[in-house]
């Protein structure tokens, strides 16, 4: 199974249009676009490593000069989030949990879209379970994942905390790649969002970049050491920080 993400922004991108905040004022029109992925198990020639390692490519489309790309047109190719009122794609379940919208492919994928809302019914009763289980997965019994997911899309901006329940829960486990979505201004530069990400375990990648969910999940960055300093006021805590 193999991922495009051709947008990770909220809204109308970042930089947010209009907006003379200093962290829109870094970057140029167009730096990301409005969140979208593309999720097909056709074959689709890679921009990134196949082990998930982000391209730097310009996002597919008319700002960059090229075709939406081979996932856009593939036969099965399945476009996220999913628009209000479509049903989910033939052969592909969707099931509605407190975590948010579960894609499970026919290949058995398992995408997590946290940032979704709530789609129709489709004519199919059977592919769509508004009143499925919201609490975390049960363990397989044969030992292996149960029913964490393959792909999170999250937006860790607004909520962290979220992810290190989900860990807890076994939705998220340490095959999963959680690629963080819906970024804006409330991250001062892409730095901060790269430090923020790597603390926290998720991959900030940039518009145009294909992940190939066949391949091993890249490690996990080890966590900074944390240091704390006592003394009272004007003792030089600032300066021994620095």
């Amino acid at each position: 199974m193999k991922v495009l993400i051709s947008g990770t922004a909220r809204g109308g991108g970042w930089p947010v249009p209009g907006c003379g905040c200093a962290s829109c004022a870094r970057l140029s029109p167009g730096h990301r676009r409005p969140t979208e992925v593309v999720v097909t198990e056709a074959s689709v020639p890679l921009t990134g490593s196949a082990a998930g390692v982000p391209s730097h490519a310009p996002a597919p489309g008319p700002a960059s000069g090229t075709a939406p790309g081979p996932a856009l047109g593939a036969a099965g190719a399945v476009r996220l989030p999913l628009a209000a009122g479509d049903p989910p794609p033939p052969e592909h379940r969707v099931s509605a949990t407190a975590d948010g919208l579960v894609l499970v492919t026919p290949g058995g994928g398992r995408i997590l879209d946290t940032t979704a809302s709530p789609v129709s019914p489709p004519s199919s009763p059977s592919s769509l379970s508004p009143s499925a289980p919201v609490s975390g997965p049960s363990a397989a019994p044969d030992g292996g994942r149960g029913d964490a997911c393959d792909l999170v899309l999250m937006d860790v901006l607004d909520r962290p905390e979220r992810l290190g329940d989900m860990r807890r829960r076994g939705v998220v486990d340490e095959r999963t790649r959680v690629v963080a979505v819906d970024v804006d201004h409330r991250v001062p530069t892409e730095a901060e969002l790269a430090r923020r990400a790597a603390l926290w375990g998720v991959l900030a990648v940039p518009d145009g970049t294909v992940l190939d969910l066949a391949g091993p999940a890249p490690a996990r960055a080890p966590r900074p050491p944390r240091t704390l300093l006592l003394g009272g006021a004007r003792s030089g805590k600032s300066a021994r920080h620095r």
